[in-house]
């Protein structure tokens, strides 16, 4: 079973580091900077979930090892700021932000684990 669990763990892992270089949100905005012709916006806007979701599992996984909720309520403001910049809720500004909060918990979550002995 633990054998298993690290197999999934590095896929997300994987999946995530495509989230955390921002790929679904650059992509998403590249209308905004008049690019539109590069991406059909429905598509992304349903992306931007997804790897949000791929992100959830990997703070999950972390959490599971640390024990400590800030990193992840961290995430949660992120991607909040982040979909609400996709769908045009909030000013750009608030997506970046949201991204360099997704980029800080991510490093909050590595630094707690690599301290519990697990990274």
């Amino acid at each position: 079973m633990k054998s298993w669990w690290n197999i999934t763990s590095l896929g997300v892992v994987c999946c995530t580091s495509f989230c955390f270089l921002g790929l679904p949100i650059l992509a998403i905005w590249t209308s905004a900077l008049g690019l539109g012709w590069l991406s059909n916006n429905s598509v992304m806007r349903a992306m931007s979930p997804m790897f949000l979701a791929i992100y959830g599992v990997g703070s999950i996984s972390a959490y599971l090892t640390h024990r400590r909720a800030g990193p992840g309520m961290t995430a949660i403001i992120g991607a909040v700021l982040s979909l609400g910049a996709a769908w045009h809720k909030f000013p750009h500004a608030a997506g970046w932000l949201g991204l360099a909060i997704l980029l800080g918990a991510w490093f909050w979550d590595w630094r707690l684990v690599k301290s519990c002995g697990q990274g």
